[in-house]
């Protein structure tokens, strides 16, 4: 499967509802069924999953995990507890409710920034987005994560 890319903005209506890009619906398998899996992302964003990831994800913590630990246990709660499976509308769109606007410091008529990431997506308040950025710069941060994992510079 091709990885996720780019950004969009996007704008959410007045129902919660945000139209995923057309560009990274295209990179859903069709084993996805157009069924995405919502979750609070590590940064102050949401991540996006297609259904096929999201069940290579749960069976990587199935297969690791065990719920008599618990540390794991916690680890497991904190990570599902804001989980929701949604089905893209006819026009391609999720609904974000009160707790995921709220996750993200989004609200209703904003826009929010789609960013691909491999094999997820990355829904940002853009504001958000800028004060994350400014941590480091990103040319400075790949080429230091890109020479850790052997893999070379591009810029």
């Amino acid at each position: 499967m091709p990885g996720f890319k780019g950004q969009v903005a996007c704008k959410i209506d007045d129902k919660g509802r945000v139209a995923v890009p057309s560009k990274m619906r295209q990179v859903f398998n069709p084993a996805a069924n157009n069924t995405v899996v919502l979750l609070p992302g590590p940064d102050g964003c949401l991540r996006l999953y297609p259904s096929d990831v999201w069940e290579e994800v749960e069976a990587g913590f199935a297969a690791k995990m065990t719920t008599s630990d618990a540390k794991q246990r916690r680890a497991l709660r904190s990570f599902l507890r804001y989980a929701d499976e949604q089905t893209l509308d006819s026009q391609g769109r999720i609904r974000l409710d009160a707790t995921r606007l709220g996750l993200a410091g989004l609200e209703e008529g904003e826009q929010a920034l789609f960013l691909g990431v491999l094999n997820f997506v990355e829904i940002w308040h853009p504001d958000a987005l800028t004060e994350e950025e400014a941590i480091e710069s990103p040319a400075d941060l790949y080429n230091e994560v890109a020479g850790d994992l052997g893999l070379g510079s591009l810029f």
